[in-house]
């Protein structure tokens, strides 16, 4: 047996030969410090893109980029599985050229991304969608090098240093997680457009944290100090041309008066001619009389038009309008009511209602820029003992006990405000609206019909759901429209004829149309505003020259009431109008994806919101075509042909699912916290980084059973799968009930509530893929980098599809789907064990 050189070096004097030669002879050790600062600045990286789209593009956009990220670090496995003994061979070089590469990759890539002259509106039109096409295929050209560099950098990590498989794995998932948390602080003091050039230092961190020569050191620093000379000097990102906020910026005369930077968005106020409000009004001149709608400022995020602000100042605003106003019948109906709304409208819907004789206002705003908006812009609110103005989340104030509502009023342009403003229109939102209001109380629930009625079809459904069923609504639901919106009201009791009869008449005054109310025939009443179907099934139809106006949408309605007695009438429907629920909050979600070769032939009618789950359906079928190269290619190796019987197919169920698995519950554990928290920003940031850092935990800990054989190690594992079982139980069956207990907790009681929750999680997640690279040692060796990239094939296909079945579904399905993963993932465990 030969010594050991331990022994001898604790025996022996540090100047003898012998104690020099068994110091060579100890494996070298991994540098876990640029490791872990190139994975921080990869996440960073990626977010940093995922923010520049939701400015430049739409947000949807952003799944381009988790779709480039994860293509890159597969490719990467790829590669190294063919080559891996010559990359082994240099990776003295490659680790020490790694960061400055990467400073280069980051600059001339993002350099290319702004000069992408992408437009998704040309996406929707057959004549231009193959150009845009195109300029997806550039943003992949641009961004690859980054992201198959730091896949190549880590990976060789794995390669390299396989008795560290743990220790490794545990730093790349902990500089992941701090890489989230740090880009999320500079959200907030830097701009989308700079916030790459802010996140730079990271790789020079990484450069010098890497044994090198001086000279080398230097040479970094210059080429660091002239990518960030080039990333603010060359580079000029902007709005594009189609978002709104483009065509006011170029108006004459239009000032920015302010911006605010913000995870959540960044926010300018403008002011301009072309900025009014928004409000929709009779076109009868009889009622309408003299009042019009008042100029305001145009409050924006990324650029999207969120709201207006009243120029009045410590005026109350001048909101006579609001008489003859599709949304004042609740109001004249119900004279000193007490009004809960959702939303004030940048501050004026608290002008109208106190207009129309309400008696005490409190108004929620869920975006804290929005209510800092609100107050400096509605001075006149100050003192006034009947309006309360709160920043805070519907499901958090509903949650505790209060004085009951007369009217409960959600504002036309709140869905669009904050992504959380979802769960607003949800069975369970409102039957806690329903629970807030006095007996004779109605809730308002706005929808556009301006380029489709099907939203307005799902809200129906949804409703209906709400107050128990086809009978209930029809006593209980009204719905009167103008010509591009709809407005809902659900009663608390069944609507007296009284009330019927008083919509007729203050709907004919206005020229208003009724689309739904109780023992009203609506084939004898005249229809002011013509509503024509648009469907992809059928073409445009509208009315001919002389022909009866049409109401698409009380047809519709009447339609959805008599099929909800034929159980198999849904499933032929060509939309999805299953109601919105807290586990399924996609409202602007409908298409069906069997019918998606449809939608493409007539897309130019899908609404913009559709678009993004067309974008979905496109990188869910490229994903799975990479997943499929990442996992085919590497098998024609002659050393993969002579493996032992049984190991690729293990390996390949294992690690695809580990990519799929890990993704399925992170995302499903995001959208849940999200509601608990009732803030995007913080739900996602939270969950992110406590999930990635004790993921690394987990790994780190793995590496203590390294030690104890293979049959240690599969225990090991069965158990934190066991564990991730037990925490899905608990959860995906209870979670909904226990958030409803404690929305009224503080902010800061929740995170660490949310973060105690995900601990135990992350920790379980973070076993079993260094567990199975450590199990692929030795004899397998060469499947280390070739199962690090079918991780990362796996993660590309995970989140496209993660969302499909979530949109379809619900997000608990996916927690489901995942023990079936993380069961697969125990059963294939490539390890060995001898007997």
């Amino acid at each position: 047996m030969p010594p050991n050189p331990s022994k001898s070096i604790g025996t022996a004097k540090p100047s003898d030969p012998a104690v020099q030669s068994a110091l060579k002879a100890q494996p070298e050790k991994a540098l876990l410090a640029p490791l872990f600062m190139v994975a921080l600045a990869a996440v960073a990286f990626e977010v940093a893109l995922i923010r520049f789209f939701a400015v430049g593009s739409w947000a949807e956009y952003g799944y381009w980029v988790i779709s480039i990220t994860m293509v890159g670090l597969g490719a990467s496995g790829v590669v190294l599985s063919l080559f891996a003994e010559t990359f082994r061979r240099h990776r003295a070089g490659i680790f020490a050229a790694s960061p400055l590469l990467l400073m280069l990759f980051a600059g001339f890539g993002y350099w290319a991304v702004v000069a992408v002259p992408f437009n998704p509106l040309e996406l929707q039109n057959h004549a231009t969608m193959g150009a845009q096409l195109l300029n997806i295929g550039k943003y992949y050209i641009a961004l690859l090098p980054f992201f198959f560099w730091v896949g190549l950098y880590i990976g060789l990590y794995f390669v390299s240093y396989g008795d560290e498989i743990p220790r490794i794995y545990g730093a790349d998932l902990a500089g992941a997680g701090v890489g989230g948390i740090l880009t999320l602080v500079l959200m907030y003091v830097v701009e989308p457009f700079s916030l790459l050039a802010a996140l730079l230092p990271t790789l020079l961190i990484a450069t010098w944290a890497t044994p090198m020569a001086k000279g080398w050191k230097v040479a970094s620093v210059a080429v660091f100090a002239a990518t960030e000379v080039f990333l603010l000097t060359a580079v000029s990102p902007g709005y594009n041309e189609f978002k709104a906020i483009s065509a006011p910026m170029k108006v004459q005369g239009n000032k920015l008066l302010e911006q605010t930077v913000s995870a959540r968005g960044l926010y300018v106020v403008l002011d301009n001619y072309t900025e009014r409000t928004d409000v929709d009004l009779s076109n009868n001149a009889q009622v309408q009389g003299d009042s019009q709608p008042i100029g305001t400022y145009g409050l924006y995020s990324d650029g999207n038009r969120l709201t207006s602000l009243p120029k009045a100042g410590d005026k109350i605003p001048d909101v006579a309008y609001v008489k003859s106003a599709l949304d004042s019948f609740p109001y004249q109906q119900m004279p000193n009511a007490r009004v809960l709304l959702l939303g004030s409208r940048g501050g004026l819907r608290i002008a109208e209602a106190l207009a129309l004789g309400a008696r005490e206002v409190v108004a929620l705003e869920t975006d804290p820029v929005i209510y800092e908006a609100v107050v400096k812009y509605n001075a006149w609110l100050g003192g006034r003992k009947n309006v309360t103005l709160l920043k805070e989340g519907f499901a958090t104030y509903l949650a505790r006990d209060r004085q009951p509502f007369d009217i409960v009023d959600i504002a036309a342009d709140f869905q669009g405000q904050n992504e959380v403003n979802k769960f607003a229109f949800t069975v369970e939102a409102i039957r806690m609206y329903l629970n807030a209001l006095s007996p004779n109380g109605v809730v308002v629930l706005p929808n556009t019909i301006r380029e489709m009625t099907v939203y307005a079809n799902k809200l129906f459904t949804t409703i209906r759901a709400a107050v128990g069923g086809a009978d209930a609504a029809a006593k209980q639901v009204t719905v009167y429209r103008s010509a591009w919106n709809a407005r809902f009201l659900v009663a608390k009791s069944p609507l007296q004829p009284a009330t019927v009869a008083a919509l007729e008449k203050f709907c004919d005054e206005r020229s208003f149309d009724i689309s739904f109310a109780a023992g009203l025939d609506l084939a004898k009443r005249q229809i002011w505003n013509d509503l024509p179907t648009v469907s992809f099934e059928n073409e445009t139809s509208s009315a001919s020259a002389g022909a009866a106006a049409a109401d698409a949408l009380a047809s519709e309605l009447k339609g959805l009431q008599q099929e909800v007695s034929q159980k198999d009438a849904p499933a032929k429907q060509f939309f999805d109008l299953s109601p919105a629920t807290f586990d399924k909050p996609f409202f602007y979600s409908v298409l069906r994806a069997t019918e998606v070769v449809k939608v493409i032939e007539k897309i130019q009618l899908a609404p913009r919101e559709e678009i993004g789950f067309i974008v979905n359906l496109a990188v869910l079928a490229q994903a799975a075509l990479f997943a499929l190269l990442v996992l085919a290619i590497p098998l024609f190796r002659p050393s993969a042909r002579k493996a032992s019987s049984g190991t690729p197919v293990k390996a390949i169920l294992y690690f695809a699912g580990l990519g799929l698995g890990f993704l399925f519950l992170e995302i499903f554990w995001i959208e849940k916290s999200v509601f608990l928290l009732q803030d995007r920003t913080v739900g996602f940031s939270l969950v992110l980084a406590t999930m990635l850092f004790f993921s690394g935990g987990g790994s780190y800990y793995s590496g203590k059973y390294d030690a104890r054989g293979p049959l240690a190690q599969r225990t090991a594992l069965r158990w934190a799968v066991l564990g991730v079982f037990a925490w899905v139980g608990l959860i995906a069956f209870g979670w909904e009930r226990l958030s409803l207990q404690i929305l009224d907790w503080p902010l800061f009681a929740k995170c660490a509530f949310v973060t105690l929750v995900t601990a135990p999680l992350g920790f379980c997640l973070g076993f079993p893929f260094s567990a199975g690279l450590t199990a692929l040692r030795g004899e397998h060796s060469f499947f280390l980098p070739w199962a690090w990239g079918l991780n990362g094939a796996f993660s590309v296909v995970a989140t496209p599809l993660a969302n499909l079945i979530a949109i379809s579904l619900g997000y608990t399905w996916l927690a489901i789907a995942s023990i079936g993963l993380y069961a697969m993932v125990a059963l294939a465990w490539p390890g060995r064990i001898k007997h």
